[in-house]
């Protein structure tokens, strides 16, 4: 064997090995994002499942106009109209049907799955707030901008779906969380001032 040709079949073993290793370092790193993606689904399962419990008991129930389920983001959606104008008081009708038919069907899954939270949102659209309202007598919550307004509405929603509930017995009120992030997270950027961006938004998420 000529010596090029010793050191080329050298070569040609090195390539192969690197080769080799490579292949195997790409499917290791793949093995190990397809375990994260099922795992960070699996966490998931809890919040969608709730969802869509909710979103099944709704179904073609006209008392559930304004509220939108979003089972695959786990998330529930109150539209503006599920609130008083100019307020952070909600509806008489909305605030029933938080309390008598969503409260029992999430106050058990928060009971039951330990990992399983709820951050309830307030957003509003980019129109500032006309005047303060100092007394909470006939707004529910005494606001002077968008994120006290925000934040005051999403506590209104809470006090709805959990107004029977003894916060000092229920150990997992504490993985209930409310937010006010005034028109920070607009849904309809084209047009900030559009109703749509005026809701609260009841976000299930799962706790490691």
């Amino acid at each position: 064997m000529k010596q090029n040709d010793y050191w080329v079949s050298i070569s040609d073993l090195m390539s192969g090995v690197v080769g080799v290793l490579v292949l195997f370092f790409v499917v290791s790193i793949l093995a190990i994002v397809g375990a994260q993606i099922a795992a960070e689904e699996e966490k998931q399962r809890g919040a969608r499942e709730v969802v869509q419990k909710l979103s099944d008991q709704s179904n073609n129930n006209k008392a559930y106009e304004g509220i939108e389920f979003f089972s695959g983001n786990g998330l529930i959606r109150l539209a503006d109209s599920s609130f008083t104008q100019g307020s952070a008081c909600i509806n008489e009708s909305q605030k029933i049907l938080l309390q008598q038919q969503m409260s029992e069907i999430i106050i058990k899954e928060l009971s039951q799955n330990i990992r399983l939270g709820v951050q309830i949102e307030g957003h509003t659209d980019i129109v500032p707030v006309s005047s303060s309202k100092r007394s909470s007598t006939l707004t529910c919550a005494p606001f002077d901008d968008n994120y006290t307004l925000s934040a005051g509405r999403a506590r209104e929603a809470r006090n709805a779906l959990f107004s029977d509930v003894d916060g000092a017995t229920a150990d997992w009120m504490k993985r209930v969380s409310v937010v006010g992030y005034g028109s920070d997270r607009l849904i309809d950027i084209e047009n900030p001032e559009s109703a749509k961006n005026r809701r609260v938004e009841i976000r299930f998420i799962n706790i490691d």
